[in-house]
């Protein structure tokens, strides 16, 4: 009898239960070689000071967390990717899952990921990639995503290079957000990681799914008070399972850079409240469990520079300023508040205007909404496969995280941490359009950002 099951052991168990792990995609991929920037990243040509610093900083023993604070357009992304794939290859963590605060931005982080997440593994390996929010199935980059077993119905493990899809993901991990925290590489909206520490169901498997990753929270400070505290429970937990975190803001508050320090450092056992030491703009904060070093950086070139801000009175002033900007072939934003008022914007603006008004909201059915924000990338982008010249009326959709460049933006007032990052969207990619290139009646006043302030009646 011993016999017998030592021999269903070794020849039917174990094979099935290797053959179960293979399809359900949870064999994971080792790490390349960390081999620097342009390795990762094939148009970068020279590394930015922050990319540069991700590059080479010490890694400290150890749960780590990395808050990195650039200007819009500085390459935080990239960087993040960067002290990611590091602590990939030194066998620290085992994948990377990068929350964000939108549909929105978290469609367009996995279009990145997914075209590039394979230069973190070897060739002939595969990994898997995954999107996570409640509409991906409308997402068509993840819809027509390859979802094969990773064995054919044999139980022979299939060849990888023999996949000619350029992402991959496992059926069984595509099937649902709870299992998707599994997949390897991953991008999502910050509430699906967040209902990793709230009651709710599979909370322990979307928890455990995220623990050996290295959990990356874009945009910061775009949270309100509710949701902060949300997401300090969630890096405290993280480094309580011994997890590594990167948290990315082009304007995040000294108050909420302490709070996420001190939230990581209690879930690494380090009751020492963290004591800021440095101003500095931009800068990286690497927290351990023995101490947290601040790293100031220097400024992208081409990111320094002045943005002139001309405030206007009234509504028709605006539009004027849009609509004359527009018939110069300028790519013009113009962000509202609120939907209404976007709507009431467009309208206006397409009856006086001949050439394309785009309107962009978060109101639209979900379907149409990808679509549009498809079509906004395609002519507003870092390479448009449109004509540029064109109206753009939008609410705070395109503020974050979408790679956008206009010639000329016009804005409802709003605090000044949003208007920074609206103002971060002008002339975001001068290494494709220098000033020159700009419509003659927009470059000889350099980047501006005009303000609807409208004035109190007395």
């Amino acid at each position: 009898m011993t016999d017998e099951l030592a021999r269903y052991w070794r020849d039917v168990a174990q094979p099935r239960a290797d053959r179960a792990i293979r399809e359900a995609g949870l064999i994971l991929a080792e790490a390349a070689r960390f081999a620097g920037v342009n390795s990762l990243f094939q148009h970068i040509a020279e590394p930015t000071p922050l990319q540069a610093f991700c590059e080479k900083a010490m890694l400290p023993d150890g749960p780590t967390l990395f808050i990195i604070e650039d200007m819009t357009g500085a390459g935080k992304t990239e960087a993040a990717v960067t002290l990611a794939h590091r602590l990939l290859a030194d066998g620290r963590v085992r994948g990377v899952h990068v929350a964000l605060p939108t549909m929105a931005t978290a469609n367009a982080m996995f279009g990145r990921l997914s075209a590039s997440y394979r230069s973190l593994f070897p060739p002939g390996t595969e990994p898997s990639v995954v999107l996570v929010h409640g509409r991906r199935d409308l997402c068509a980059g993840f819809r027509n995503l390859s979802h094969d077993m990773a064995c054919d119905e044999s139980g022979r493990a299939g060849d990888p290079s023999d996949t000619t899809a350029s992402a991959f993901c496992a059926d069984w991990i595509a099937r649902s957000n709870k299992q998707a925290f599994l997949a390897q590489m991953g991008a999502g909206t910050i509430d699906q990681a967040l209902l990793a520490i709230i009651p709710a169901r599979h909370q322990t498997l979307r928890l455990w799914g995220l623990a050996d990753k290295v959990l990356v929270i874009d945009e910061a400070h775009a949270y309100d008070p509710y949701m902060n505290k949300e997401v300090e429970t969630l890096l405290r937990f993280h480094a309580a399972l011994g997890g590594s975190a990167i948290v990315l803001s082009a304007t995040l508050r000294e108050r909420k850079r302490s709070a996420l320090v001190d939230a990581y450092r209690a879930g690494i056992r380090s009751s020492e409240p963290f004591r800021r030491s440095s101003s500095a703009y931009p800068l990286v904060t690497i927290a351990s469990a023995d101490a947290v070093a601040e790293h100031p950086v220097l400024l992208r070139d081409s990111l320094a520079r002045e943005v002139a801000v001309r405030f206007v009175g009234g509504l028709a002033e605006a539009h004027g300023a849009v609509l004359e900007a527009a018939r110069a072939g300028a790519a013009v934003a113009l962000i509202r508040n609120t939907v209404d008022e976007a709507m009431g914007s467009h309208t206006e603006l397409s009856a006086s205007h001949d050439g394309e008004t785009l309107l962009f909201h978060a109101r639209f059915a979900m379907a149409d909404r990808l679509a549009i924000e498809q079509g906004v990338l395609d002519k507003f982008g870092r390479e448009p496969k449109r004509a540029r010249p064109g109206i753009l009326v939008a609410t705070q959709v395109i503020e974050q995280s979408l790679d956008l460049d206009f010639d000329l933006i016009v804005t409802d007032l709003a605090p000044v941490d949003l208007l920074i990052q609206r103002a971060g969207r002008l002339w975001r990619h001068m290494d494709e359009r220098s000033a020159k290139s700009r419509p003659h009646c927009i470059h000889p006043h350099g980047p501006t950002l005009i303000v609807l302030f409208p004035r109190q009646r007395r």
